[in-house]
């Protein structure tokens, strides 16, 4: 994981500088595009994106918010969604939605996306969005340490996002030391089975520990936990 890209994520002081460094890293990833939103949408979310001006514009003047398929998933669900722009969508997308995902490929030139709420304690603080030049089928081929190190990175700029909008963070309850251990060894790219034989426990109490993590962080994944650790200095994982 490239915890220099975290640091300056993390000591950012404007939307503007945080996204400049996001869309840079985010390339790596064949990631052209990401957009993430505080608030509701539609409705007085702050929104910042990299995509260019006139789509957003476009996409405001004719409230694709409302139609848009990766919107209404962060709206009424959680998880991930992933979607492609090129295939036959779905039967539980409607029309309106799909043809939103199909302008979406032929003037921003990106085959699929993942899109995901980001929560605080079971409320909803809003969500993220990854466009990827690459066709779906070909997206659930990347390696889980890379995904994981990709979710981490946008989490961790949700977090800085939301601070600087004044949105407030707070976590149910302090960690104990094994739950900081845990989740200091999975922000270094180790999964359960790594993290149990590092620690000499077994796999099911390393779960035990991260899930305890989680609920106290008032995360819904790890990657997240992982985020709003770093981001709250809970754990330093270089």
């Amino acid at each position: 994981m490239n915890y220099d890209i975290l640091e300056e994520i993390k000591k950012s002081q404007s939307t503007k500088e945080l996204w400049g460094i996001l869309a840079q890293n985010m390339m790596r990833w064949g990631v052209p595009y990401v957009a993430s939103w505080v608030g509701s949408v539609p409705g007085n979310a702050q929104i910042e994106t990299n995509r260019p001006e006139w789509w957003m514009q476009y996409y405001l003047e004719q409230h694709h918010p409302i139609n848009d398929p990766a919107i209404q998933h962060c709206l009424y669900h959680k998880g991930f969604f992933f979607y492609s722009t090129t295939d036959d969508q779905p039967s539980h997308i409607p029309p309106e939605g799909a043809r939103i995902l199909s302008e979406a490929k032929d003037l921003l030139g990106f085959n699929s996306g993942l899109v995901f709420p980001v929560f605080c304690n079971e409320n909803r603080l809003g969500g993220m969005s990854i466009s990827f030049e690459t066709p779906l089928q070909d997206l659930e081929k990347m390696p889980i340490k890379d995904f994981s190190e990709m979710l981490v990175c946008c989490n961790v700029a949700f977090e800085r996002f939301a601070q600087i909008h004044n949105k407030k963070i707070t976590p149910e309850g302090g960690l104990v030391s094994r739950e900081i251990d845990c989740l200091s060894w999975l922000a270094r790219g180790l999964r359960t089975a790594d993290i149990s034989k590092k620690l000499n426990i077994s796999d099911a109490t390393v779960s035990f520990h991260l899930n305890n993590a989680k609920k106290k962080l008032g995360a819904t994944t790890r990657e997240q936990a992982v985020a709003r650790a770093i981001v709250l200095q809970i754990i330093t994982p270089n």
